[in-house]
């Protein structure tokens, strides 16, 4: 499992990340943008843009990764390419309900 201060590093750092995700074992590579806890679940998310690789919905782009669910999370030597369409630091997009912890600015 990931944890907290290891997101909010590779926020700090601005490199892009490969983690796998649940129970799937397929890896997954991402930029991670904002880190906290939902504010109704308490549950600590991130938000990232996933790159490439594996994803249940087939899909690439904005996700919330539930934390509890990252495993062998690590640093790639790749920046991330900041700001990406549709991230405002000073903003909270509708579906992430989260107190940031840390975040790309």
């Amino acid at each position: 499992m990931a944890t907290q201060n290891e997101i909010c590093t590779a926020i700090k750092n601005r490199k892009a990340v490969t983690f796998t995700y649940r129970n799937e074992g397929k890896t997954r590579t991402a930029e991670l943008y904002r880190q906290g806890d939902n504010q109704t679940t308490k549950v600590p998310q991130v938000r990232a843009y996933q790159t490439s690789g594996h994803s249940e919905s087939n899909t690439l782009g904005w996700k919330l990764f539930d934390i509890a669910d990252i495993k062998g999370l690590k640093e790639t030597k790749n920046d991330i390419k900041f700001p990406r369409k549709g991230y405002d630091p000073d903003k909270t997009p509708p579906d992430e309900d989260i107190y940031t912890h840390c975040q790309v600015r």
